[in-house]
């Protein structure tokens, strides 16, 4: 019997579970992606807010979120309002909306 492991966002462990699925996989992702998401438009605005999120230290996400009170998720979502306002073209996150299906700044969530 082999030992099974609970995922934690916080221990950045996988579920034993889910490794196996990932294991199982029988598709292609990407392929997948681009099915769902079929507008270019769409799929570029989500790529790049994601690429921001991974590669900036005051936009990554954090387990911590799912431990706040609201009051702290309210104080969090203006810091990051604020560090895209001011660091980040500001046309992308807080002009038109060039897609109705994604908006840009509901990917920063947590």
């Amino acid at each position: 019997m082999s030992n099974r492991v609970q995922g934690s966002i916080k221990n950045k462990t996988v579920a034993t579970e889910l490794v196996e699925e990932r294991q199982r996989l029988d598709f292609d992702q990407e392929e997948m992606f681009r099915i769902f998401e079929s507008d270019p438009v769409t799929r570029d605005i989500y790529l790049k807010s994601k690429e921001h999120i991974e590669n900036d230290p005051e936009l990554k996400l954090t387990e911590k979120y799912y431990e706040m009170t609201p009051q702290e998720k309210y104080f969090m979502w203006f810091k990051k309002l604020n560090h895209l306002w001011n660091n980040y073209d500001r046309d992308f996150y807080f002009g038109p909306m060039k897609s109705t299906r994604f908006v840009p700044y509901y990917n920063h969530h947590g």
